[in-house]
């Protein structure tokens, strides 16, 4: 995982329709989606639609161990994507379309003594109106772009580009600060995970399907 303790002093790139602006990292304050205050709203009677739910399991490097007759086995990280639509019942026009997406870290279960034990970890959630999703989608092809003029003229190490939704999903292309390799990290409400080139291509697939699956709704 990159440093991110040094995000302040960064220079950030951050994604708008338009292309890419350079912001202070704490000018990227903004509203709730649509979607998360709808579904936050009382009493009103809802008419809450769940499409499929389509998950990334990021892989890992086995660090399965064995001690005796005690194992611990390691539940790999994983992003999933489930479209939404939300409707309040008898008004019309009121339709709102997008999707929760979910991250959560990897961490262990040691079993062979007793009840299995689940070692710490933590997810995130946030809800991003279909709008915010074909954006996030613009983002991640032109990060796919980027990286790929990163790899052969490194840019300066405090460099990162960003997509942050309304709810707080922040997508980030940055360079790890240890290996100097080109990382992409996704982080929810303090659960981050980082991944390499080929599953930002399969998150950008699955995007791709949440979309054009709630564009036919």
């Amino acid at each position: 995982m990159a440093n991110m303790k040094g995000m302040i002093l960064a220079s950030v790139m951050t994604m708008s329709l338009s292309g890419c602006q350079k912001v202070a990292p704490e000018a990227a304050a903004s509203k709730t989606s649509k979607l998360k205050d709808f579904l936050s709203k009382t009493d009103l009677l809802l008419k809450i639609q769940r499409l499929r739910l389509d998950a990334l399991v990021l892989p890992e490097d086995n660090k399965d161990t064995l001690n005796g007759s005690i194992k611990s086995h390691w539940i790999p990280a994983q992003i999933s994507i489930l479209p939404v639509t939300v409707e309040e019942v008898n008004k019309k026009d009121s339709e709102v379309r997008g999707a929760n997406i979910t991250v959560q870290d990897d961490y262990f279960v040691i079993s062979g003594y007793g009840s299995p034990t689940e070692g710490k970890h933590s997810n995130g959630q946030a809800s991003l109106d279909l709008d915010e999703l074909v954006d996030m989608q613009t983002a991640i092809t032109y990060m796919q772009d980027a990286a790929k003029q990163w790899r052969v003229k490194n840019p300066s190490d405090d460099t990162i580009i960003r997509f942050k939704s309304k709810d707080g999903l922040s997508l980030e292309l940055e360079q790890d600060d240890d290996t100097k390799k080109v990382v992409f990290a996704l982080s929810i409400d303090g659960t981050s995970v980082t991944f390499g080139d080929d599953q930002l291509a399969a998150l950008s697939g699955k995007l791709s399907n949440s979309i054009e699956e709630l564009k036919k709704r």
